[in-house]
């Protein structure tokens, strides 16, 4: 049975965490109500990095995946949600070759960005199994020829995305509670998982991935596990990102890693 002290010290800690949120909650609250839009926008980037800078963190920095395919997830994410919101009034004149269905198809944004993060699940899948193997700058080059692909997609099916042009006029769904909730979610998510024995194990992975194997640990089925994770929230962050700044465009918007380093 635990003494008072103990009891006194977790209750302490779990006051001290829902303050800690309730004056998180109060200053958005009042950057809402007070701020202009351009600071707002500026918060909400903020937001929107976070979700994307914590979900980057679990395979790179915890799990060790030397991933550069964070912006092609970004990328899937944000067009699959611009093409499933996107008013269907003004679908037929920017999308004039798109299929039937899809030029009547307009779903919620929260269905949406449900969608595009499931669709980057399924491309991490797809890639991760044949990739997670790999280490190091096999890794890294392997992941970046994915953003690459992405983006070569994006840029030459022009009955989707328009190419180069990019879409614009998205619908402003992002919004400050958009952005917080979701990035305290992505927290919560990540935090849970590096607590659990899956977490564990991914770190055991990074520090040295043959000990890991040796002691059991299933180092493809725990990569896989923090890839998919990562893309899912990439891709919902892309997609806010997106319907913040209105557009999208595979040159400016989501760019080859290394591209934007040399620019």
């Amino acid at each position: 049975m635990e003494n008072a002290p103990a009891i006194r010290k977790r209750t302490d800690k779990a006051l001290a965490k829902w303050l800690l949120l309730a004056t998180v909650i109060a200053l958005l609250v009042i950057a809402n109500f007070t701020l202009s839009a351009y600071y707002l926008r500026i918060i909400n980037l903020v937001g929107v990095n976070i979700i994307l800078v914590v979900s980057l963190s679990l395979t790179n920095g915890f799990t060790g995946i030397f991933s550069l395919g964070h912006a092609g997830f970004m990328a899937v994410g944000a067009y699959t949600t611009a093409l499933l919101t996107y008013p269907v009034q003004r679908k037929p004149l920017l999308f004039p070759n798109m299929p039937g269905w899809l030029q009547s198809l307009e779903l919620p944004f929260a269905v949406a960005l449900i969608i595009g993060g499931l669709l980057a699940v399924l491309c991490s899948l797809l890639i991760g199994i044949c990739v997670l193997k790999l280490h190091g700058h096999y890794l890294a080059v392997a992941t970046l020829g994915f953003t690459v692909i992405v983006n070569i997609l994006a840029a030459n099916l022009t009955d989707f995305t328009r190419g180069n042009s990019g879409i614009s006029g998205l619908p402003q769904f992002t919004d400050i509670w958009w952005v917080y909730i979701i990035a305290a979610v992505t927290i919560y998510v990540v935090w849970r998982l590096l607590h659990s024995a899956y977490g564990r194990a991914m770190l055991a992975i990074r520090e040295d991935d043959l000990a890991a194997e040796a002691m059991g640990v299933g180092i493809v089925r725990h990569k896989l596990l923090a890839f998919c994770t990562g893309a899912f929230f990439a891709a919902i962050g892309g997609s806010l990102y997106g319907h913040l700044i209105m557009s999208i465009n595979p040159q400016h918007v989501f760019p080859i890693p290394w591209l934007s380093v040399l620019c």
